[in-house]
């Protein structure tokens, strides 16, 4: 609800004058202006009395004031304020209050659902829910790769800015993450948990993404530009509900499921020791002997165009390939011949491959133990 809206529906209870308005900014919350307060939201409307703005240099609050005779006082003022009989304040501050309460998060999921159906697009999504929620969204796979998150209202949170652009979290922020207790006692519901962190001072909202009654990410709501509020836990398990609209119509697979190799692969490319991969190994086989490939496209056609043409055509050409996606690249480890090196057989179909394909390939040195495949990721990385 805007400023300007909110006053059209306060004068059929009371008598306003506006002072200044125009600024479309949605109002997320309500409080009193106090003598303690320094810092501001502009997604927040402050109720208090005319002087109290006397001093007041921030364009950037918008407010309603009880008239106490002093109104030049906020004369100057830039940004949204109207004025209100003075008996009146409180009993417009309970209105206010409770119209913003039941407004916020009716007709949400409508609305990003019609947003959907119209772009089809994951961030256009994501964009008007972070404006409708007041903050910043980061959407994950259940591996903790970011999918995507808010423009709009971009992540000011450092640990999470690093982790949006490196495009994925390393493998022991997700150990600790998952020792969280509101997450190791979460229902398998889209319900919003909280999620706090002594790395980080930012509160957080969390709620889990299902596509086929099978949980496939989750949905992170980063507090700063409005504190989060007990309503917020509602929209955000119905934008939870809304991601699930979109895959199902639109991004069937946007969260693919991965096999056992897979996972180890990616689990061991973000950091994983080799004492907790070790165990896993069991009734895993991977070649005897083999190379590590770091495959980047030259043409980039979306990662469904990879998995469902480029890697497919490679397992083809060698047969017991293995394969994972890190960073908008393919990531894979081919068999050789045992106690050999790369032949130059397999270098001619690679060449091949490459110029088919349209992408660049590096190539490491070949290797015998999984746990040496991190190793032999940067040669070919590097290459």
């Amino acid at each position: 609800m805007t400023f300007q809206h909110l006053i059209q529906q306060l004068n059929n209870e009371f008598s306003t004058h506006i002072v200044s308005s125009g600024q479309e900014w949605e109002i997320q919350d309500i409080a009193l202006l106090d003598t303690r307060q320094k810092d501001f939201f502009h997604n927040t409307l402050y109720f208090g009395y005319d002087h109290q703005m006397k001093d007041c240099n921030d364009s950037s609050i918008q407010c309603i004031l009880a008239d106490t005779g002093n109104s030049t006082a906020c004369s100057a003022y830039s940004g949204n304020c109207a004025l209100v009989d003075e008996a009146s304040l409180f009993a417009a501050f309970n209105y206010a209050k409770t119209m913003i309460e039941s407004t916020r998060s009716k007709g949400l999921y409508e609305e990003l659902a019609a947003l959907a159906d119209r772009t089809r697009s994951m961030e256009a999504v994501l964009n008007a829910a972070s404006i409708r929620l007041g903050n910043s969204l980061v959407l994950n796979d259940i591996n903790f790769k970011i999918i995507a998150s808010s423009t709009s209202i971009p992540v000011i949170d450092p640990l999470w800015k690093s982790n949006i652009r490196q495009g994925y979290c390393n493998y022991d922020f997700i150990g600790a993450v998952r020792l969280l207790e509101p997450l190791k006692n979460a229902a398998q519901t889209t319900d919003a948990v909280e999620v706090t962190c002594t790395e980080s001072p930012y509160r957080k909202l969390s709620s889990k993404v299902f596509h086929n009654g099978v949980q496939v990410g989750f949905i992170l709501m980063i507090g700063g530009e409005t504190a989060i509020l007990p309503v917020h836990r509602e929209m955000l398990s119905t934008l939870s509900q809304v991601i699930s609209y979109i895959l199902a119509h639109y991004m069937p697979d946007l969260f693919p499921v991965t096999s056992p190799h897979q996972q180890l692969l990616y689990d061991l490319l973000i950091g994983a020791p080799s004492e907790e991969i070790a165990p896993r190994l069991s009734g895993i086989a991977f070649p005897p002997r083999m190379s590590a490939l770091c495959i980047s496209p030259t043409q980039y056609l979306g990662s469904r165009y990879l998995k469902d043409h480029t890697v497919k055509n490679l397992k083809r050409l060698f047969p017991g390939t293995h394969v994972t996606y890190h960073k908008k690249n393919v990531i894979a480890v081919i068999p050789l011949e045992e106690d050999g090196d790369i032949s130059g057989e397999h270098l001619e179909k690679l060449a091949d491959f490459s110029r088919k394909e349209h992408v660049r390939i590096g190539i490491s040195n070949a290797f015998s133990q999984i746990n040496n495949f991190m190793l032999h990721y940067e040669q070919a990385n590097s290459a």
